[in-house]
């Protein structure tokens, strides 16, 4: 083809020339660092091609150049410095071919020009080696405006023209657009004459695939329901870009015809407080900070939403920021506070047509699931939720996750946006949603019980409530996998239950929950779950469940440095179990306070307890807690610098622990074994009972105890002159301390590591 503009293409070629002839990858990063976009595919069409640019391009292409000319103190002339001589030349240009030029059809959308963030999926459209992208994300995340962005950045690689169809998808206007309603959009953008063709809907995807063969056109199809009313449209060559936007992940348009998908997610804060700012003003964001991190907070990043947001400030100009940020604290609000006052602009309408086109059972499930506690959940909790089995419930979130409106964010865990979950709480009315909770928080419990006794087999059994119907977990390292993963939800449910007046789930749960909060290090968790326990156990007016949760919340506030209260809530224990002539609850009682007692500095008191526990539990017949007291009577000697008694006893009972396979047992002996060593001087002995406590700390998952026992062990590779593993020991040490937030114990070793000595 003849070009149709050799003049301003020679001046251009001129122009790079005098610049220093600069690479069109350099002209590319210039114009970027410009705040210009120039591509450079479109940098060598403009320089070597056949067609007339737009100015846009054409003024990237002059400032990217004369930046360059300036980096290398190059003095061109003066008429080539001007940015009206090109602009002049450029008019020229177009004025001779207008008419030929602008019959390409641009059906494109007016793109906004606050369109902000998303450079990395930007840049995935640039680079990919494919001329199909599917844009999908959750209602509201900005795939059409993306769409529309890089469509604007790069319209002058479609000289051929720009196409756009409404795929009516999702929305109110009623039946999506057909295939072939779509194609006959195409075919007459292109000019084409239908009015010879023959009535079989082939003939007119056939009939669009010729039409454009070999030309260089972007297709955007927007708002697509399913892969079956694009695949039809798709071109028969890769001549064409095609840009698809749905809310649906249209799986078979990914798997046959090589489509990239570009998945967009809520912005990060930070992006969020960007898109904000250039909506209603970046001052006014920073001058109400405080308001406009609660907007931006109850947002969730989610782009539609904060434009909603930006539209009813614009109305109320006037208006604080703290006036809709608390109307969107309120949940029972939130919703209508994102309504602009019409549909497109309407979250809850939004939402409503992705919901709609969930089956009945995966909108049940998904209004279920947005009533459960935590930050997400597995499916065998879903399963449990809606009381069916997990090969079904896989089923429907599979449906639900195809549509954004749950999220699989791990293999087999799901989550769902804020927004999403305020809205699909608002048909939780409609239904009986106690029930499918009461077998959540059940599934919770018997599978923590199982957990725990997993970990810690020798803990004393209770009866749980409610049915059993417990993941099977029958490894240790899965059962403390799943506590760690479950932590957050197993607190979250044992609030739900208190809330609904579920409390002997409440005080079960935090029984369960004992072992693993002690052994991580979570003190304060164990503390407020322990203290909710209490306060249940109260409302059931139980003795024995009262006497439990006394001693449990007495334990757990003494870890916690609190001794004081925990005393006094031993001593009422104590108490209860004397009243109800619980002998095995008051052996527990004495352990417990033998234990507190110690930490409080009252090694004598502590001796006394201990040995009145260790009396009980031998007359009761239990060997595993008559060597555990047996542990603990051999640490108090010890305390009291006591050896030759704390040797005696700590060895009778690391026998007995090996012997019950008790890990836990075996760990505490052999600390009070190495310690009393280190007190002597016995310093190789010290380091090898520490290092055996160590190694079962690992293998129990105990890493309390292994921050505990990697401090003793690093004071004896100092004491035998063995520095550098030391402060490698310490260090290990003081990274479990401060993740525990042991924050005494921390320092203590920090100061080491700081001295190079204990």
């Amino acid at each position: 083809m003849k070009d149709p503009i050799p003049g301003l293409r020679a001046q251009l070629r001129s122009l790079r020339t005098a610049a220093g002839e600069p690479a069109l990858e350099i002209l590319h990063r210039h114009a970027a660092l410009l705040g210009r976009h120039l591509p450079t595919s479109t940098a060598h069409d403009l320089v070597s091609g056949s067609r007339l640019p737009r100015w846009p391009t054409v003024e990237s292409f002059v400032r990217a150049c004369l930046h360059h000319a300036k980096l290398l103190g190059l003095k061109l002339p003066q008429d080539m410095l001007a940015l009206a001589h090109w602009r002049s030349a450029y008019e020229e240009a177009a004025g001779r071919i207008g008419g030929d030029v602008r019959r390409s059809p641009c059906q494109l959308p007016l793109a906004s020009r606050l369109f902000t963030n998303r450079d990395v999926e930007l840049g995935l459209i640039d680079t990919a080696v494919s001329s199909i992208f599917l844009i999908t994300g959750l209602a509201g995340t900005g795939k059409t405006s993306l769409a529309l962005r890089w469509a604007q950045e790069n319209v002058d690689d479609f000289p051929d023209g720009q196409l756009y169809v409404d795929m009516r998808g999702f929305g109110p206007t009623g039946a999506p657009l057909s295939a072939g309603d779509a194609a006959r959009c195409l075919l007459d953008a292109l000019d084409v004459d239908l009015r010879s063709l023959q009535t079989d809907q082939q003939s007119l995807f056939n009939l669009l695939r010729s039409s454009v063969a070999g030309k260089r056109l972007l297709i955007l199809l927007d708002n697509v329901r399913d892969s079956a009313t694009v695949e039809p449209l798709l071109p028969g060559d890769r001549s064409c870009v095609v840009l698809v936007t749905s809310r649906n992940r249209l799986s078979n348009l990914i798997a046959n015809h090589e489509t990239v998908p570009i998945v967009l997610d809520a912005l990060d804060p930070e992006q969020a407080r960007v898109l904000l700012g250039r909506h209603i003003g970046s001052t006014r964001v920073s001058t109400e900070a405080a308001a406009a991190e609660q907007l931006l907070e109850h947002c969730g990043g989610l782009p539609l939403a904060l434009v909603i947001i930006a539209a009813r400030v614009a109305a109320h100009p006037s208006f604080p920021l703290a006036t809709m940020s608390s109307d969107l604290m309120a949940a029972s609000s939130r919703l209508n506070t994102l309504d602009a006052g019409e549909l497109a602009v309407n979250l809850r309408a939004v939402f409503s047509w992705s919901y709609d086109d969930q089956s009945a059972e995966a909108a049940t499930l998904l209004t279920l699931l947005s009533l459960t506690p935590g930050v997400d959940i597995g499916l065998p909790a879903a399963a449990a939720l809606m009381d069916s089995p997990v090969e079904r419930i896989q089923v429907l979130l599979d449906e639900l996750d195809r549509s954004h409106l749950v999220q699989q964010h791990l293999p087999g865990r799901y989550r769902m946006h804020d927004l999403v979950r305020a809205y699909a709480q608002e048909f939780g009315d409609r239904m009986d949603t106690a029930a499918a909770l009461y077998r959540l928080i059940c599934f919770y419990l018997h599978t923590a019980d199982r957990a725990d006794d997993l970990l810690d087999p020798q803990m004393q059994q209770i009866a749980l409530s409610g049915p059993d119907r417990a993941l099977l977990i029958t490894d240790r390292n899965d059962a403390q996998t799943w506590f760690t993963t479950e932590h957050r939800n197993l607190l979250a449910a044992q609030c739900l239950a208190q809330s609904r007046g579920w409390h002997d789930l409440t005080w079960q749960l935090a029984w369960t929950f004992d072992s693993f909060h002690y052994r991580q290090g979570h003190l304060l968790s164990n503390v407020s779950c322990w203290g909710r326990a209490l306060e249940s156990a109260g409302r059931l007016a139980e003795p024995a469940a009262i006497a439990v949760a006394e001693r449990y919340f007495g334990r757990a506030l003494a870890r916690a440095g609190y001794t004081a209260e925990a005393v006094e809530h031993l001593r009422r224990a104590l108490a209860y179990t004397e009243q109800t002539e619980d002998r095995y609850g008051q052996a527990h009682v004495h352990y417990s306070m033998g234990w507190v007692f110690e930490l409080g500095g009252d090694d004598e008191l502590a001796l006394l307890h201990s040995t009145r526990a260790l009396r009980l539990f031998r007359d009761l017949g239990d060997p595993t807690w008559e060597a555990r007291l047996l542990t603990k009577v051999g640490w108090d000697h010890a305390r009291l610098g006591q050896h030759k008694q704390a040797v005696a006893a700590s060895e009778s009972a690391l026998t007995a622990h090996r012997s019950l396979g008790d890990e836990y047992g075996q760990i505490d002996a052999l600390h009070t074994l190495g310690y009393v060593s280190q007190s002597l001087g016995q310093h190789t002995e010290a380091r090898e009972h520490f290092r055996q406590a160590v190694d079962l700390c690992r293998k129990a998952g105990h890493s309390y105890a292994e921050a505990t026992n990697l401090v003793q062990l690093g004071d004896a590779y100092a004491a035998l002159e063995q520095p550098d593993r030391a402060r490698k020991t310490w260090q290990a040490a003081a990274d479990l301390l401060r993740s525990q937030a042991r924050t005494a114990e921390y320092a203590q070793v920090d100061a080491r590591l700081a001295q190079g000595a204990p």
